[in-house]
């Protein structure tokens, strides 16, 4: 399998795809559940406006592990990051919360959270 992302192509690039990257991949897919419940009670600390209730707890559980998966399934694919759209789950979310008036910039904390969160998973 080669990567369809160019610069991935490379020699030395692809190698450490082919070693580091798609295993990482493989473990994010695996634990996109639990990263997400982890991210989602962190954005429910820092921001309850975003998740009011139970419901909204449970949607953006769905969301955030839909949108971990998504980025698995990239790396593993070696697919080219500029092709990237959000889930179908992540959609229905972001466009609950513009239909409740929630700030973009307390949208955007969430994304920061999970973004640190799965950063800090990958170097752990």
């Amino acid at each position: 399998m080669k990567p369809s992302w160019e610069p991935f192509r490379a020699p030395d690039a692809e190698r450490v795809w082919k070693r580091l990257l798609r295993p990482v991949a493989a473990e994010m897919r695996s634990c996109a559940t639990e990263l997400a419940e982890l991210a989602v009670a962190r954005v429910q600390a820092e921001v309850p406006v975003l998740l009011p209730d139970q419901q909204s707890v449970e949607e953006n559980v769905v969301s955030t592990a839909a949108s971990l998966r998504q980025l698995a399934d990239m790396i593993d694919l070696g697919g080219d990051p500029r092709d990237a759209e959000l889930p179908a789950p992540t959609r229905a979310v972001a466009r609950a919360g513009v239909q409740r008036q929630i700030p973009l910039a307390s949208l955007m904390r969430f994304y920061r959270v999970t973004h640190e969160l799965v950063w800090q998973w990958i170097w752990d």
